[in-house]
């Protein structure tokens, strides 16, 4: 169970650190997702870290029933 969680994490941070993002005219930006395992279910109350490599500031929220999370 633990091996599968750490795997979740890695696939997870991987998604987040390749995400595409678009530059529009303001100077917010959002993440959002749904968090599954390797099978496709979903994994509710899961932590999702976003980091921003530049300043290293991060962003923590919580997936909620269905796996989705957003990060404004």
């Amino acid at each position: 169970m633990m091996q599968k969680f750490k795997s979740f994490l890695l696939v997870s941070s991987i998604r987040i650190a390749t995400a595409i993002f678009t530059f529009g005219q303001g100077t917010a930006a959002g993440i959002v997702g749904t968090v599954t395992d390797p099978n496709g279910a979903v994994i509710p109350n899961a932590t999702v870290v976003a980091r921003n490599i530049e300043t290293n500031a991060r962003r923590t929220v919580t997936s909620n029933g269905e796996g989705f999370y957003s990060i404004p």
